[in-house]
């Protein structure tokens, strides 16, 4: 990622959009209020997308998931592009052996316009107070969870 592209999004500083999703595999319907007082990993993609760079986030997000598996104000959530039938989610989430929380978004994609998503995969980092703080964490990922999750 272009360090300049991150600091430009007009998501940053500002309140995490509301998600919005049809179904929710590996956990009840989640809410940013419900979400309130953790660190949210946010991660918009689509299980059509299996270049390298997109199954190695999954790979990197899975094995964040379980070294924090133990952490109680962290959450992973990813949000499936609207597109596809629950059926071949289901089956991705299954073969792909993502142990978090998934949303399918709602038609049409109403999730991923709300937070501006042109290109999968994308990850954003919230803070405890649902603030969207990053907007493409990259290789840094752990150490801004670690910066997040000290303040208040």
């Amino acid at each position: 990622e272009q360090e300049g592209v991150r600091e430009q999004s007009p998501l940053i500083g500002k309140p995490a959009p509301a998600l919005e999703c049809r179904a929710w595999y590996n956990a009840a319907p989640l809410t940013l209020e419900g979400l309130r007082g953790k660190v949210v990993v946010l991660t918009f993609w689509a299980s059509f997308d299996m270049r390298p760079e997109a199954l190695d986030l999954i790979a990197v997000l899975r094995a964040l998931h379980d070294l924090l598996a133990g952490v109680s104000d962290v959450a992973f959530v990813a949000v499936h592009d609207g597109t596809m039938y629950e059926q071949d989610v289901k089956q991705a989430i299954e073969e792909l052996a993502i142990p978090f929380a998934v949303g399918h978004d709602a038609e049409p994609s109403k999730t991923f316009e709300r937070y501006g998503v042109r290109r999968i995969p994308q990850t954003l980092l919230l803070d405890k107070r649902g603030i969207v703080r990053y907007t493409a964490p990259g290789d840094t990922l752990l150490e801004r969870i670690k910066v997040l999750r000290r303040e208040e």
